[in-house]
């Protein structure tokens, strides 16, 4: 019988028919209840079923049982604390997300989008500082897009010689990362700080590129500077460099435009690794390149045109007029998207 209902399950699960395979798999469980195969199927049905707090009490037994180690307990109730924060969002209940939220992150410091969340409740809250040394400390163990994003909404109206700034408080958390000198290059390019930005991004180009959206920050840089054949060298060398990171599943392989707490294709519970694809798709490189080439063109012209006096409007200091500009990566093609709720409305998404 118990074989049976087990075939039954599988075949139920398989058709994504969630609720009869809850059924069936109580009447599994009354038949052999300390069975590790019925525990971890409850398990998996509880988060197909978004059943956060029953699959947090069955994650528990499941340690207990010895079928989880402490540090994949710990792990798996961070991401159903963080699955219980969305969900609460989307309820809009803020304090509740936060909670669970920064519960989250205290399990597992290195999973991003639990310290990006936490980051923009606490701002939502008027607790920026507490907002800051969570973006700090996220960075700290592991720089991710979605920490750039929270970066910026933290002061959405800041010139960018200011971000700069502000930027070196989380860089000097993790200087050496490669996020941290693509950001730290975005930055420096949007400030005007050109010297800035190659010391940023010099050691990812000098050993070839490293990376699509190096090579066209490389190649914005250059073009900045009015070299327009090492900006086209630079655009050339992005058409083969490797593509950014984005989330895929590591047990379907298959890509996801943002993180979930189970794969959206395979239901495989935290299943989402931040990682590179093999190659990029040549059409949207191709239009990317040639957008960036015209951009490219367009500064080294400015640099050769003839002086003029600098343009004021009103008042206004010439070095807050890029307050608003966004980083230039938000032209890359292959940008995989951060979190939807970890984007406030009306605000520029900052990729990294």
């Amino acid at each position: 019988a118990f074989l049976g209902l087990r075939g039954l399950i599988m075949q139920a699960m398989r058709l994504q028919n969630i609720a009869h395979a809850r059924e069936l798999i109580a009447r599994a469980e009354h038949l052999r209840p300390k069975s590790p195969w019925v525990r971890k199927t409850k398990f998996d049905l509880d988060c197909a079923a978004n059943d956060w707090q029953s699959a947090q009490d069955h994650v528990t037994a499941l340690h207990k049982s010895g079928t989880y180690s402490k540090s994949e307990l710990q792990r798996a109730q961070a991401v159903l604390s963080l699955a219980r924060a969305r969900d609460a969002l989307r309820m809009g209940w803020h304090a509740d997300a936060l909670d669970h939220a920064g519960n989250a992150v205290k399990l597992a410091p290195d999973l991003a989008p639990a310290a990006a969340l936490t980051a923009r409740l606490l701002a939502e809250a008027g607790k920026r500082r507490r907002a800051e040394t969570v973006l700090e400390n996220g960075w700290a163990h592991a720089p991710h897009p979605l920490l750039a994003t929270a970066f910026y909404a933290l002061a959405p109206g800041e010139a960018a010689t200011d971000r700069l700034k502000r930027f070196a408080r989380l860089a000097a958390k993790n200087p050496d990362h490669r996020d941290t000198r693509l950001m730290g290059a975005e930055l420096a390019l949007a400030a005007a700080d050109l010297p800035a930005a190659d010391g940023y991004l010099a050691p990812l180009t000098e050993t070839g590129g490293e990376s699509v959206r190096a090579c066209l920050l490389a190649a914005m840089i250059a073009g900045e500077k009015g070299d327009s054949d090492t900006a086209r060298h630079w655009l050339a060398e992005a058409a083969t460099a490797p593509r950014e990171p984005c989330w895929h599943c590591r047990d379907c392989g298959r890509p996801a435009v943002e993180w979930a707490p189970v794969c959206t294709h395979c239901g495989a519970f935290d299943g989402y690794d931040w990682n590179r694809q093999e190659a990029p798709p040549a059409g949207p490189l191709l239009a990317l390149q040639h957008r960036t080439e015209a951009e490219i063109e367009a500064a080294v012209a400015q640099q050769h045109a003839p002086s003029h006096p600098p343009h004021r409007s009103g008042n206004r200091d010439d070095r807050n007029a890029k307050r608003d500009m966004p980083p230039v990566t938000g032209i890359r093609a292959d940008d995989p998207g951060p979190l939807s709720d970890d984007i406030p409305p009306g605000k520029h998404r900052i990729l990294s």
